[in-house]
């Protein structure tokens, strides 16, 4: 702080900048008066230097007339430089804990674009690409300049030996690297504030945290605090829980990253002691959830809370869209379904919200029998595979429907089958004028897709939906469409055999199928001779109403079919 006793002067030139602004901003007769306004600018300018001028004097480094006071005592300062300094030892003596940003462009509170475009592309390549050298960041671009000045010069990310291999892995800081000494003080807080949310049984806002780094003894600045924040993320991933608004989240992907640097607010953090689990519990879920259709990650060698729940609600939330919503599903798949995309909490799901849906006791605390771990596996796995079968099971189903409908009984292989529909489907589209059973026929004759795709692509437009997106409420409509689709194939292909096309309106395919599902097809042409021949012998026929004439065709058809 700088005192100097002129209160008096100080006062009486601000009282002169302020009384010229005042008549230069608001006398209406300047509006008119060009000289007069000239004169008033000149006044406002004048007496704003004057007032600049006498502070930077008074207050300069060589003035007789100031005194400075800092941290607690008077300071002989003499020049300018001495005030640098003193500045500088002042900050030293705040921020003490502040760890060292050796790069100009992030350490601000309001980014640049660039900067901020910087930003973000690093904290994506972060969470996505930590096993890489540099991220996989390549040229010289400012997000690489950030990455060397804050994590590789540092050392905070660097090649561990990991399974007889080498990768690149961030790291936690030690104070043994005089490099990492600042930043091991920031994580120390971080995990003191963590630790004492834990006892209390409750998550810290991540808003909290960027805060309190902003403040003393740390400083930092609003650029390079969400990438600190994101390596501590990465570091403790087995031990602290990130909730976006109160929903767990098990992955820390590019698009929490992203929305992390604009809404931390959303976010809140929460630390699960490693200690927290039973060994006998860890080793129930790890033998369940290791398996072909679930496995850990390789690196997973002490396995914690967040290691089990993490690949665990992957899993479910990766389901194509019918395996999420099916009810086609044991009652103990559904269940276990529903607990895990619910979440909120992962101890609740392990130790409660889990063995309740596959109708077991909730987990105590206490040691686990052994025939309590046995069922745990078993039920777990059981519903994992059906879940993770679903949809192979509907695509089953399609694919059977779908040789049922067009098969006829006369391919049982299903190659052989797909050939025969193209082969079908290849001579009736270039005939075919319907716009709906074109595009159908054009899906059928494709040659190039797998016999999946294929099988998916015909259902997907006949039902106009994408079978990955199929509801139980889309198979019934799917079953009718297509045996609708068949026949109207088969009354086409019956004209087409015919060498009539459909450039001659008047032909018609007459198809009646009775309740056996018995079909009759034949061919009628109807001349102009003929038309008219029956309008005038059944005059009153045109007359009757649409339904009425659907009725009387129908009954004329169905008593045609008897003789």
């Amino acid at each position: 702080i700088g005192y100097a006793p002129c209160e008096s002067q100080v006062l009486d030139l601000a009282l002169d900048a302020a009384a010229a602004r005042k008549v230069f901003e608001t006398h209406s007769q300047l509006a008119h008066d060009g000289v007069a306004r000239r004169e008033a600018r000149f006044r406002v300018e004048a007496a704003s230097q004057a007032l600049r001028e006498y502070l930077n004097s008074l207050f300069s480094p060589a003035s007789h007339q100031v005194r400075w006071y800092a941290l607690g005592t008077i300071q002989n300062v003499c020049v300018r430089r001495g005030l640098s300094s003193l500045v500088s030892e002042v900050c030293d003596s705040v921020y003490f804990k502040a760890p060292p940003v050796n790069m100009e462009m992030i350490n601000y509170n309001r980014l640049s674009s660039a900067a901020a475009r910087a930003q973000r592309e690093l904290i994506e390549a972060m969470v996505t690409r930590e096993t890489d050298d540099q991220l996989g960041l390549e040229g010289f671009g400012p997000e690489v300049a950030i990455y060397r000045a804050l994590f590789k010069a540092t050392g905070l990310h660097a090649v561990v030996d990991e399974a007889d291999n080498r990768t690149w892995r961030f790291k936690r800081p030690t104070i043994k690297n005089r490099k990492q000494e600042k930043l091991v003080e920031v994580w120390d807080q971080l995990d003191k504030e963590l630790m004492g949310a834990e006892h209390k049984n409750r998550s810290v806002p991540v808003l909290d945290l960027i805060q309190m780094l902003q403040r003393p003894p740390f400083g930092l600045r609003e650029g390079p605090i969400p990438l600190f924040i994101c390596h501590y993320l990465l570091v403790n991933d087995d031990e602290i829980a990130l909730y976006q608004e109160g929903a767990f989240k098990p992955i820390f992907g590019k698009a929490e990253a992203a929305l992390l640097l604009k809404r931390p607010d959303l976010f809140t953090m929460r630390r699960y002691a490693p200690q927290g689990l039973k060994r006998d519990i860890v080793q129930a879920y790890m033998m369940a959830l290791n398996s072909d259709v679930l496995k850990l990650e390789p690196k997973t060698r002490n396995p914690s809370l967040l290691k089990i729940v993490a690949p665990l609600v992957l899993f479910m939330t990766e389901l194509p869209d019918y395996a999420r919503f099916t009810r086609r599903l044991s009652s103990n798949a559904q269940k276990l379904r529903s607990a895990v995309l619910n979440s909120r909490e992962p101890m609740d799901l392990l130790f409660r919200d889990i063995p309740d849906a596959l109708g077991m006791p909730p987990f105590d605390g206490k040691s686990t029998t052994a025939s309590w771990k046995t069922d745990l596996h078993q039920h777990l796995q059981d519903a994992l595979i059906e879940l993770n079968d679903a949809f192979d099971v509907l695509n089953a189903s399609v694919r059977e429907t779908l040789i049922h409908a067009l098969g006829n009984g006369q391919a049982n292989v299903f190659s052989k089958f797909r050939n025969m529909v193209q082969a079908r489907a290849s001579k009736l589209v270039s005939a075919c004028r319907d716009r709906d059973l074109k595009t159908i026929l054009n899906v059928m004759k494709n040659s190039t897709s797998s016999d999946e795709e294929w099988t998916r692509g015909i259902a997907g437009i006949i039902s106009k939906k994408p079978v990955d997106s199929w509801r139980d409420s889309d198979v019934e409509p799917w079953n009718a469409a297509i045996h609708e689709i068949a026949d109207r194939l088969d009354s086409f292909e019956t004209i087409v055999a015919g060498g009539i096309g459909i450039k001659n309106s008047k032909r018609l395919v007459i198809s009646l199928t009775q309740g056996d599902g018995e079909t009759e097809r034949r061919i009628v042409d109807i001349s102009k001779k003929d038309r008219k021949r029956l309008l005038k012998k059944y005059p009153s026929i045109m007359s009757e109403s649409r339904e009425e004439r659907i009725l009387l065709c129908a009954l004329l058809l169905a008593e045609a079919s008897q003789e």
